[in-house]
């Protein structure tokens, strides 16, 4: 678990000179062991053994009283205290990466409410379409019904046409044939015609 400058500065209740100058001073005594205390990109790091390695410093965890029978129990409470702080920081720092998480499912649930509104839009427009497609359809139908219906009566006044033309010329044809057997006139009897 890995700590940052300012969750210190709340452990020692240091302002930002003073820690860094405590820091720079005893930097070698705390990465003694390791790298312990690193600075990445002018921001300062530190593990559990760093954070143990400076309440040691600061005599943190350390008794104080050397003579009388508190002596034992102030120790006691002061490594149970630096414990305490060190948990602290590492719920602290849990709650720190709980909040990001948080808000940054908090940004993709905003994403994905817009994104549902877009697509239920997108639903209703493709809705209205369906429906004025529907309406379409259903007009053409009747379109089709009525050029249907005019094409039937075409039809059937072409064929009383055709029956009325029919009979004229049947009845023409007659009246023609009635007329070459009529007897001539007196005129085209007498002249010969």
């Amino acid at each position: 678990m890995l700590f940052k400058t300012e969750d210190l500065l709340k452990r020692y209740g240091m302002k930002a000179p003073a820690f860094r100058k405590l820091i720079n001073t005893h930097l070698s005594k705390i990465n003694a062991t390791g790298n312990h205390a690193t600075k990445i990109a002018n921001e300062w790091n530190f593990d559990e053994e760093a954070v143990r390695i400076i309440d040691q410093i600061r005599g943190i965890g350390v008794a104080v009283v050397e003579n009388g029978k508190d002596s034992d129990r102030l120790t006691e409470l002061l490594e149970e205290n630096s414990s305490l702080k060190t948990s602290l920081l590492k719920t602290m720092a849990e709650l720190n990466s709980a909040y990001k998480a948080l808000a940054e499912n908090n940004k993709l649930m905003l994403e994905a409410n817009s994104a549902k509104a877009i697509i239920d839009e997108r639903e209703k427009e493709i809705e209205a379409l369906k429906s004025a497609l529907k309406e379409s359809e259903q007009r053409e139908r009747e379109i089709r019904a009525q050029k249907e219906e005019l094409a039937d009566k075409i039809i059937q006044t072409n064929t009383e046409k055709f029956e009325v033309m029919k009979q004229y010329f049947e009845l023409r044809s007659s009246y023609e044939e009635e007329k070459k057997k009529e007897p001539k006139s007196l005129l085209e009897r007498i002249f010969g015609k």
